[in-house]
């Protein structure tokens, strides 16, 4: 008995296939789109019904191979059957063993696996996890909890105040844009300092100052709050803005 690597009787399979023929016997194989004749009638309107898989040649339509031949491919196909089973198997534990380690970022990701809006990062990476069975980076993993710690603070926070009030917090950044009208429009993101942040038409006054990143403002503004993010939400008709401006690398800024 001949055993390969992984414990398959390779003398089993060579008596399997074509048993009762030696192996000096042959065996004809025919085109098994045209049965050897290189066309195909029904087809006759595309190519003159030439077949597309043995060129129309006859000769290359049938193939033969001796017993012995077919017997040694049917061995190296249980030895690569064998082997993909293998890979397959220790992917698979590797795959366990990482989970097992990693509860927390399984946690995490299952939910993502089936989303179908949030953020792409982490859908892609719940389906390299679910789907194709494949584990996470050191960096991926990284990424993971700090998205999952960054989730868990604003779970943590309180919900941003709607209504018109005043609003204190930093500069986050300001941006421009080309309006409907072709003019310039510039949005201002600030953080509070609470853990929540508002967005919107940045106030004429703070332009004028030159507000920039790290500024602390203070304006007066109607909130409303983002249907997806209860920490982040949206200002309009800002008035009464001030500002404190940061030292700029040149000197600058006002106190």
């Amino acid at each position: 008995m001949k055993l390969n690597k992984y414990g398959t009787d390779l003398d089993a399979i060579s008596a399997a296939t074509y048993p009762g023929m030696t192996d000096d016997q042959t065996v004809t194989f025919e085109c098994g789109r045209c049965g050897g004749s290189g066309r195909i009638e029904s087809f006759g309107h595309v190519e003159n019904g030439i077949c597309f898989e043995c060129d129309g040649n006859p000769a290359a339509a049938r193939t033969t191979y001796t017993v012995g031949e077919l017997r040694a491919k049917a061995r190296r196909d249980a030895t690569d059957r064998d082997r993909r089973r293998a890979k397959e198997a220790a992917r698979a534990s590797e795959l366990d063993a990482w989970k097992a380690k990693h509860e927390d970022v399984v946690t995490y990701l299952r939910p993502h696996a089936e989303a179908w809006k949030g953020s792409v990062l982490l859908r892609d990476l719940a389906k390299q996890v679910f789907s194709y069975g494949r584990v996470l980076t050191d960096d991926q993993v990284k990424e993971v909890r700090e998205d999952a710690a960054r989730d868990a603070g604003k779970a943590a926070t309180p919900a941003l105040v709607e209504g018109r009030r005043e609003l204190t917090g930093t500069v986050l950044g300001v941006k421009s844009s080309e309006g409907y009208y072709g003019q310039i429009v510039y949005r201002m993101t600030v953080d509070l300092g609470d853990g929540t942040r508002v967005n919107g038409t940045a106030p004429a006054a703070l332009l004028d100052l030159g507000v920039g990143r790290g500024d602390m403002v203070t304006f007066t503004a109607l909130v409303e709050r983002s249907r997806g993010d209860h920490t982040f939400g949206f200002y309009k008709r800002p008035s009464k803005a001030s500002a404190v401006l940061a030292a700029r690398p040149d000197g600058g800024g006002e106190g």
